[in-house]
């Protein structure tokens, strides 16, 4: 089915940035809202495999980091949803050595590399210039065992790769961070996050739809284009987009 050809709001992406926009703007009296998607299916990152083992598996995002002023937490008890916390991380396994270890783990590669991370303001980079943590890790003289947990525990938790995580992106969270250090579990897979985003809003919610470009006129609307040649105007645009389709696939003119 295809969204209609104007709206008051048009959401663009339906991960759960743009889920909860489109569920705020209804609960605030703007109904008039439309939200598309690029791909055939809603939660973005969020995605759950069944037939692995005897429950589904998260294959996106497995927990939630931090639990003071978390949006995310606060939608999860709205839902009546319950969370266990866990030491961060809880369990290490050594894949060479073929040996699990706990979280009071007294493996010196472990320790080195929490406190790397720990320490990251201490950490000077050049005035107006940036590095990745791999390279900051290599220049540091760290060894192999280092930089792979670093990549298994930190990157991982940045959702990306050591090569593509900066280190003033870290400084900056680190410096910014105001959620807490709770490691949160949910009692259930995380698609369940977006059943209850989604429900009684079928109606607004249009997949298939890539978005290809955006086109502000002053004084009048915006018109979305997308790739399959259908376009939307609206009085307000909602960018909830990964970064990815913003550099690569979605054009804002101007």
């Amino acid at each position: 089915m295809e969204p209609p050809n104007t709206c008051d709001v048009l959401i663009i992406g339906a991960g759960l940035a743009g889920l909860q926009a489109l569920k705020s703007l209804k609960q605030n009296g703007i109904s008039n809202v439309v939200l598309v998607e690029a791909s055939d299916s809603i939660g973005g990152r969020v995605k759950t495999v069944d037939g692995i083992a005897p429950w589904p598996l998260n294959a996106g995002p497995e927990f939630i980091h931090g639990a003071q002023n978390s949006p995310l937490v606060d939608l999860i008890h709205e839902a009546g949803f319950q969370t266990k916390e866990y030491e961060w991380p809880d369990r290490y396994f050594f894949g060479k050595d073929k040996r699990w270890e706990g979280c009071d783990t007294e493996d010196a590669d472990v320790a080195r590399v929490h406190e790397l991370f720990e320490n990251l303001k201490a950490v000077e980079l050049p005035e107006g210039k940036d590095m990745s943590a791999l390279e900051w890790l290599r220049r540091s003289g760290e060894n192999e065992n280092v930089i792979e947990l670093a990549s298994v525990i930190y990157a991982n938790d940045f959702g990306t790769s050591l090569c593509r995580l900066g280190v003033q992106e870290m400084k900056l969270e680190q410096a910014a961070w105001d959620q807490g250090e709770e490691y949160l579990v949910l009692d259930r897979p995380l698609r369940e996050v977006v059943t209850f985003l989604s429900k009684d809003n079928a109606a607004n919610i249009f997949t298939g739809w890539p978005v290809a470009s955006v086109t502000y006129i002053p004084g009048k609307w915006a018109e979305v284009s997308s790739t399959t040649g259908g376009s939307i105007r609206a009085q307000r645009v909602v960018v909830a987009a990964p970064l990815s389709a913003l550099k690569e696939d979605i054009q804002f003119h101007p």
